[in-house]
């Protein structure tokens, strides 16, 4: 069953294949420009919001069906290519649902005989590209 994606990587859970987000987070910021008073404290003012950002973590295992080198591959190609991509969970898309990979971390957690990847937990940050 398709629990959401991020462009062409699918999370998922079925009997041949796991990979699914362990966590998500979802922030927002407003740009507050602060104006000097003299002898007085300062006068803050609104000025928009920032991008918003997302970090999220996804657990992918070959003995769960996924295929880490792969995914890594893919995430890499997004960002360095600067793809901006959908970010859906459920049915719905994520914050205003158009995302760019602005940074990734690997944890190389196993690996077989040979030195090829079987388990990675991978951290993802991405930031909102407005409409």
């Amino acid at each position: 069953m398709i629990i959401g994606s991020l462009g062409g990587i699918v999370f998922q859970v079925s009997p041949d294949a796991i990979q699914s987000i362990k966590k998500l987070e979802h922030s927002g910021s407003a740009k507050i420009q602060t104006h000097a008073l003299h002898l007085h404290k300062g006068l803050p003012e609104f000025t928009g919001v920032e991008p918003e950002k997302v970090t999220l973590q996804v657990r992918v295992s070959t003995a769960l069906g996924g295929d880490p080198a792969a995914e890594i591959a893919k995430i890499r190609s997004y960002m360095t290519q600067g793809a901006v991509l959908r970010l859906q969970l459920g049915r719905s898309g994520v914050g205003g649902g158009r995302w760019m990979i602005s940074s990734f971390k690997v944890e190389y957690e196993d690996t077989d005989r040979n030195g090829n990847l079987i388990d990675a937990d991978i951290s993802l940050t991405l930031t909102e590209y407005p409409r």
